[in-house]
C-alpha cells in the first residue's frame, strides 16, 4: 500500500513539473509566409489584391481595421487554396490568358467560365476573332473529383482530381460572331460592374464569369489593348451575364444538363 502511495505521489509531482510548450501561432509570421506563397502566383488582379491585403495587415493599417482580424489569415489561405483548385485544370490545357493579349495579336476575344456547385464539371468557352478574320469557338469541360474540393473533400489537389471531358476548337460563321458582338453591345458589357457578389466560395448556386479583351484607340490615335472581367453568382435569366453565357453554351455542342 505504501509503495502504491509513493508511485501516485511521484506521478503527481511529475504532472506538476513544467512541460515543454508547443510554439504558439505567430500571426504576423504566418501572414509573412503566406505573402511569400502569394508572390509565387501568376501575375494578375487576384494576386495583386491578396498582396494588398497582406501589406495592410502587416502594416497594421488602422484605416483597414476590417482586414486586421486574426481570421483574415484563414480567409487568405482559403483564397489561395480555392485559386489553385480552380486553376489546376485550366493550366493542364495551357489556355489563353486574355489579360496578356497584346495589340499585335489583333484578337478580340471573350471567355466564359461556368461552375455549378452541385455539378462535377468546370466549363470554359472562348470565342475569338483572329487577325485573318477567322472566328473560333473553343469549348472545354473538365470533370473534377469532389473529394478534392477544399471544403468537402480530403484529397490533395493534383492532376488526378481532374479529367478533360470536352476540348473542341472549331471555326464558326461570321454571322455567329456578329450576333454575339451585338449582344455584348446591347447588354452594355464593357460598362458593367466587375463584381456584385464578392464571394470567394460557392456553397449553393453557380459561378458565371465573362472576360473580354479588344483593341481600342485613344484621342490621339494611339491603339491600346483593354481587358475586363465580370463575375456574378447565380445571375437572373434576364441579366446581361446570363444572356452572354447562355449564348455561348448554346453555340457549343454538349449536353449541359440543368443551367442555373
Amino acid at each position: 500500500m505504501k509503495k502504491m502511495l509513493l508511485v501516485i505521489l511521484g506521478l503527481s509531482i511529475l504532472s506538476c513539473l513544467e512541460k515543454p510548450t508547443s510554439k504558439e501561432f505567430d500571426y504576423n509570421e504566418a501572414v509573412t509566409d503566406l505573402q511569400g506563397e502569394i508572390q509565387k502566383m501568376q501575375d494578375g488582379d487576384f494576386k495583386s489584391h491578396l498582396l494588398w491585403k497582406t501589406h495592410k495587415i502587416l502594416a497594421q493599417d488602422t484605416l483597414y481595421k476590417h482586414e486586421l482580424g486574426h481570421n483574415e489569415y484563414d480567409n487568405l489561405k482559403d483564397s489561395l487554396i480555392w485559386n489553385d483548385y480552380f486553376n489546376h485544370p485550366l493550366r493542364q490545357l495551357n489556355l489563353i490568358d486574355l489579360r496578356k493579349v497584346q495589340i499585335q495579336d489583333s484578337i478580340e476575344a471573350y471567355k466564359f467560365n461556368y461552375y455549378r456547385s452541385f455539378s462535377p464539371e468546370i466549363v470554359q468557352i472562348t470565342i475569338s476573332k483572329q487577325i485573318n478574320g477567322l472566328v473560333l469557338l473553343k469549348s472545354q469541360v473538365y470533370w473534377n473529383d469532389r473529394d478534392c474540393n477544399p471544403i468537402v473533400g480530403s484529397k490533395k489537389v493534383d492532376g488526378s482530381c481532374f479529367k478533360v471531358k470536352l476540348n473542341v476548337n472549331r471555326e464558326i460563321d461570321e454571322t455567329n460572331w456578329q450576333q454575339f458582338i451585338a449582344l455584348v453591345n446591347k447588354e452594355n458589357y464593357w460598362n458593367l460592374v466587375g463584381d456584385l457578389n464578392n464571394s470567394d466560395v460557392i456553397f449553393d448556386g453557380s459561378d458565371w464569369t465573362v472576360e473580354g479583351t479588344k483593341t481600342l484607340e485613344d484621342n490621339s490615335g494611339d491603339k491600346y489593348q483593354t481587358y475586363k472581367k465580370v463575375y456574378r453568382l447565380s445571375p437572373e435569366e434576364n441579366s446581361a451575364l446570363y444572356k452572354l453565357g447562355r449564348y455561348l453554351l448554346n453555340q457549343s455542342e454538349y449536353a449541359w444538363g440543368e443551367i442555373y
